[in-house]
């Protein structure tokens, strides 16, 4: 996740590399919770995943990863960049493609600039999560407002998807079906 070059250089322990190994991410998320033991409980641990890896077109195993959030009391951030409008029977993204709950997702952002074919993109939490990164967050410092063409532009491939005008879920299974052919 190339977008989070404050990570390295703040005073959290990071890791990355771990792509969709999941032997590989559990035993890194044991390493750090035990050799790095401070004898008290960690008040936070975000745990990153991609939702679909553009390179190797991998899902990640979001079920497991769920499962190890609330085992560890982690916090689950989910890129949607590669998958919403894609997967899922809704298009909704991985959280659709495996029926669970977006409720399990701490923070999930996604671009609208791939399956919207538009510009700019979303984060979506709690309300106190939005509130603090619309005062914190340095791309709100200056933001430039969405113009109304790329907003109308959204808007449309969002009614695609849903399937409320055209064959928007007809095409997304089209596309699941090509995606399976082609492996």
């Amino acid at each position: 996740m190339r977008g989070f070059s404050g990570i390295p250089s703040s005073k959290a322990i990071h890791g990355n590399g771990v792509n969709v190994d999941f032997r590989n991410f559990i035993r890194i998320i044991a390493f750090y919770l035990f050799f790095f033991s401070t004898r008290r409980p960690w008040r936070k641990i975000v745990v990153m995943v991609e939702g679909v890896y553009s390179m190797e077109g991998t899902i990640v195993r979001l079920p497991e990863i769920i499962a190890l959030k609330k085992k560890y009391g982690a916090y689950l951030y989910l890129d949607e960049a590669h998958s919403v409008g894609a997967m899922g029977p809704n298009g909704r993204g991985v959280v659709d493609y495996f029926g669970l709950d977006p409720g399990d997702i701490d923070i999930m952002m996604g671009t609208f600039t791939k399956s919207f074919g538009s510009a700019g993109g979303y984060i979506a939490g709690s309300r106190r999560l939005v509130r603090y990164l619309r005062s914190k967050s340095q791309a709100f410092t200056y933001p430039t407002s969405v113009s109304p063409p790329v907003a109308m532009q959204i808007v449309a491939a969002m009614r695609q998807i849903m399937g409320k005008e055209g064959r928007g879920l007809e095409r997304i299974q089209r596309l699941a079906d090509n995606s399976r052919y082609f492996r």
